[in-house]
């Protein structure tokens, strides 16, 4: 590990660095359109610690030159970040941020009492197709901001035990063109038994596993029945007690500009 520069240093180091630009072209983006992010930052002089800049969005953080850009099709309104560094020292240059106009769209919410009944139901039916495992209580889900949780508490009958099988597990939802996907982002399961007793229910908790997601899939892209003529889906989020479905005009079809065709042609030779 490097050793840390002084406190005075870095401070004397980071106030070099300005700022010039950090914007998105468009500021406002429409749905299924883009936006360019661009950067650019000026070091006055030589500085006493060599600098960092880190650009921070979603998906994470990324060391970045002192200029640049991103292209981004953002789904709702975007915060990035430039934070400059001088060993463990930082300091924020910026923010920069882009809206989504979801003006003639349709945002559709889904509270979770509807669709709990009908998943509940079909997970219930899949548990009497293995011999021996029932419901201690009955399944739950809930819908968080954060995504979709799971619960199932069973029992497994067996010569020697009644094991007790719980399985907790979280998903998330997102529009992946005109569908939805779910991805596991969480599966666990614990069962009581004596640590001398190993039963093999390896094959019964992957089917229902593999239940789970399928189901969670299926009616989710049942509700993209709720879509009216020729809108498309533009974003599928998890809220707290809902889903949230957002339906958006598809993009008109344009033709090139007599200058794009130039362009174009210049670069065909």
């Amino acid at each position: 590990m490097l050793p840390q520069p002084p406190a005075g240093l870095a401070a004397r180091a980071l106030a070099r660095a300005t700022l010039d630009q950090f914007t998105f072209a468009p500021a406002i983006a429409t749905p299924f359109g883009t936006t360019r992010l661009e950067w650019r930052i000026t070091v006055d002089g030589t500085p006493e610690v060599p600098l960092a800049f880190i650009l921070h969005g979603p998906g994470g953080s990324k060391q970045v030159s002192t200029s640049g850009h991103r292209t981004i099709s953002p789904t709702d309104d975007t915060t990035y970040t430039l934070t400059a560094f001088a060993g463990l020292t930082k300091r924020l240059l910026g923010t920069a941020v882009v809206t989504v106009n979801l003006d003639g769209c349709r945002i559709v919410d889904v509270p979770e009492d509807v669709i709990r009944p009908f998943f509940i139901q079909a997970v219930s039916d899949e548990i009497t197709k293995h011999e021996g495992i029932t419901n201690r209580k009955s399944p739950t889900m809930e819908i968080e901001e954060a995504g979709l949780v799971v619960t199932l508490r069973l029992k497994k009958s067996s010569a020697w035990f009644d094991p007790s099988i719980d399985i907790n597990a979280r998903y998330q939802l997102r529009s992946q063109g005109d569908a939805v996907e779910v991805k596991e982002v969480q599966f666990a399961y614990d069962i009581d038994v004596p640590l001398w007793f190993d039963p093999d229910h390896d094959g019964d908790i992957e089917a229902l596993r593999g239940v789970l997601l399928a189901k969670l899939g299926e009616y989710a892209n049942l509700l993209l029945s709720l879509n009216q003529g020729t809108d498309r889906l533009f974003r599928f989020e998890t809220q707290k007690d809902r889903l949230e479905l957002v339906f958006c005009p598809r993009p008109r079809l344009t033709s090139l500009s007599p200058e794009e065709a130039a362009q174009f042609a210049s670069l065909t030779g």
